[in-house]
């Protein structure tokens, strides 16, 4: 097993006083083989972008627990935890948001690559860019002069210039055009069948997750549950 939830639960208090509590996850239990691609669907508000963040390891949940490779991923500090950030990494509905709009988009690219005390080397930069189908001359640019559908093919080589074993994609193309996001949905399938990555896609799309996706689970009232693919 390559990432493992087990009992994950998360609650909000809410209100002026803070005195409502909103239970978003309730016991959540899943697993994700190496190569796999495990598809969550869920209507709006029904908690998938805290799932994400918590598998993500980016918010700690209230109970249960996260494990990557068999390790608990609540125990991990330093070195540990930051190779788990560089095993899995996530891809948000709006791609700008990770990227420095004062900055040139080489910096963005650069930034993984310093964070985690790895060598800057141009043509792991370049390589990534040429398997999202970019060319360099992008690099000089700032995120302002790029499409959606350019920022994230951006966003892909940017998490795959630390060679991630998960990707998880919350929404990675609600908001883009039926075009761009078919070439996107091809371009990542092409990059998981390339380098035996595992994905977990969460969407509120029940048609583009089944046609991308091994198995299918719906998240709903905090809980999840199988969905048979037919």
């Amino acid at each position: 097993m390559l990432l493992e939830a087990v009992g994950l639960a998360k609650a909000f208090r809410m209100g002026f006083s803070r005195n409502r509590v909103r239970q978003v996850l309730r016991g959540i239990n899943l697993c994700l083989e190496r190569g796999e691609t495990l598809g969550i669907v869920g209507d709006s508000g029904s908690g998938k972008s805290t799932l994400c963040l918590i598998l993500a390891g980016l918010s700690n949940p209230d109970r249960g627990c996260l494990m990557l490779g068999g390790t608990n991923v609540r125990g991990m500090r330093g070195s540990q935890r930051m190779r788990f950030h560089r095993r899995v990494q996530i891809l948000f509905q709006h791609p700008e948001t990770v990227f420095d709009p004062l900055r040139t988009l080489r910096y963005s690219l650069i930034e993984p690559l310093r964070t985690h005390g790895l060598p800057v080397s141009e043509e792991i930069i370049a390589l990534q860019l040429r398997r999202v189908g970019l060319d360099t001359a992008v690099l000089s640019r700032r995120p302002a002069q790029l499409s959606g559908g350019e920022l994230q093919r951006l966003a892909i080589a940017r998490a795959l210039v630390l060679q991630p074993e998960v990707i998880i994609l919350d929404e990675p193309t609600s908001m883009l055009d039926a075009i761009t996001q078919a070439r996107i949905m091809r371009l990542l399938e092409d990059i998981r069948e390339a380098n035996d990555i595992s994905y977990l896609f969460v969407s509120h799309d029940l048609p583009l997750v089944r046609l991308f996706s091994d198995r299918v689970c719906l998240l709903q009232e905090g809980t999840l549950e199988s969905f048979e693919l037919r």
